[in-house]
């Protein structure tokens, strides 16, 4: 079948040909759909953890800074340019744009084709839909629109053949029935906090800590009565602490054939 062929002024392919990661042949194959919700403070590796994702892997960028670490680690040898595409939604001023960018995907077939597709930055993501709907005549309609938008599109992908990565900076709540402050997921809306951690058979939290060495990055897996997270395909496989690799958990979980 012809690739539908998708001029977007807006994005800018780390590849001159994006269209090859198509025929990579997959590595790894994922026996099931996984989806992953990666919470997480600026600079705890949260961009680092989606490059240990299985390839290939296409990146959607809304997060400035983030696609600088995946270049820097394809820069440094750690990871093949050819395994990976990053197309850049960071200074994206319409948002129907991004969403008619996923349908042609979607059409092309291209949630087959990967190995992991990945939305990094859903908190700024979801500050564009809010922007994009903040000047209408109707703000509140046109917002109430995206978001359906936005719901059939989680649908979607996390029922999909690829692994699907998304993250999330944190955001502070007080929890009525304990008192205490726990970390959710920061975006627009306490009722996008609510549903978004829903569709997500996995939500792990991103962590940093000095150590003897250095920084040491860590993947928490398991709900301490602080961090949301949780692991399905973890249950008494996963550490409470894991490294921030995602193809070495999904082994682990016995995930990827």
């Amino acid at each position: 079948m012809q690739q539908e062929q998708v001029p977007i002024t807006t994005i800018t392919p780390m590849q001159a040909e994006f269209t090859s990661i198509q025929k990579k042949a997959l590595e790894t194959s994922v026996d099931s759909a996984v989806s992953i919700l990666l919470l997480g403070q600026m600079g705890s590796g949260k961009t680092r953890t989606i490059s240990t994702a299985p390839k290939p892997l296409l990146v959607h960028e809304f997060d400035a800074q983030g696609a600088e670490t995946i270049r820097t680690r394809i820069k440094l040898g750690q990871l093949k340019e050819a395994d990976i595409a990053i197309e850049d939604f960071a200074h994206l001023k319409n948002f129907q744009e991004w969403v008619n960018r996923f349908n042609a995907l979607e059409r092309m077939g291209m949630f087959n084709h990967l190995g992991t597709f990945a939305i990094d930055g859903l908190t700024q993501m979801m500050q564009k839909m809010f922007d994009a709907s903040a000047g209408a005549k109707d703000g509140r309609q046109d917002y109430m629109a995206l978001a359906k938008t936005m719901r059939e599109v989680f649908d979607v992908l996390t029922k999909t053949k690829c692994v699907f990565i998304t993250t999330a900076h944190i955001a502070l709540y007080d929890d009525a029935i304990t008192g205490r402050l726990v970390n959710t997921v920061a975006t627009i809306g306490k009722a996008s906090q609510n549903l978004l951690p829903g569709w997500f058979s996995e939500i792990y939290t991103c962590l940093v800590q000095s150590g003897a060495k250095g920084l040491e990055y860590l993947l928490q897996t398991q709900f301490d009565g602080h961090y949301l997270c949780r692991t399905r395909i973890g249950t008494e496989k996963f550490a409470r602490y894991e490294q921030p690799d995602i193809e070495a958990l999904l082994r682990k979980a016995g995930r990827i054939k």
